[in-house]
């Protein structure tokens, strides 16, 4: 199996924030690199024929007690934003202009920040640049790679490959050509990176 982990990710995915901690931590215990791949999770969910968890109402009044008990068993800090599902169109273009660089992974880790720690309606440009503070990036930097038509292409094109590798929401983990969907599947990620109880 390969050394690295593909990670798809949408910033308004709950479960992507607690899937990156947990990422993180197997990345510590074996090494592997992690590959980030944001995507517009709407856009996957539309072209898998999966209803978003707020168009159900009953899954819509689980969500927030069942990730209250995933950031309490993970010690994360989290605070349901009450904007969700808010539009965080800017933040993964942003991202995808990072890829590549250094700079990426804190980028990643803060944009969650805003979303699911601080609350942060990130769809709004007003309480955005309000929130942007010890960020890996100014914010004229930020809106510059916002506002580039070749980085939202590239996204475009990243949430275009996540469905055509068999994607249908977040987070999704790729291990070579392997996929695994959701954050509490990382015991089987960490399998397959170490080939250990493996199928």
């Amino acid at each position: 199996m390969s050394g690295a982990v593909d990670f798809y990710f949408d910033f308004v995915s709950p479960m992507s924030y607690i899937g990156l901690a947990r990422l993180q931590d197997v990345q510590a215990r074996t090494g592997c690199n992690i590959n980030f791949h944001p995507f517009f999770l709407g856009g996957v969910m539309k072209a898998a024929g999966v209803q978003p968890p707020p168009t159900i109402p009953a899954k819509a009044a689980f969500i927030q007690r069942d990730m209250a008990r995933h950031a309490k068993r993970f010690a994360k800090p989290f605070v349901f934003n009450p904007a969700f599902p808010m539009n965080t169109r800017s933040l993964l273009i942003a991202a995808t202009g990072l890829e590549g660089d250094e700079r990426l992974p804190a980028f990643i880790s803060f944009g969650f920040s805003l979303v699911w720690e601080k609350a942060v309606d990130v769809s709004r440009p007003d309480l955005l640049q309000a929130a942007w503070v010890d960020a890996p990036i100014g914010f004229d930097a930020f809106e510059a790679l916002a506002g580039d038509e070749a980085h939202a292409a590239r996204l475009k094109a990243n949430t275009q490959k996540a469905v055509e590798r068999g994607a249908f929401g977040a987070p999704t983990f790729f291990v070579g050509d392997e996929m695994f969907f959701g954050q509490d599947r990382l015991d089987f990620v960490e399998d397959a990176l170490t080939a250990k109880n493996w199928i």
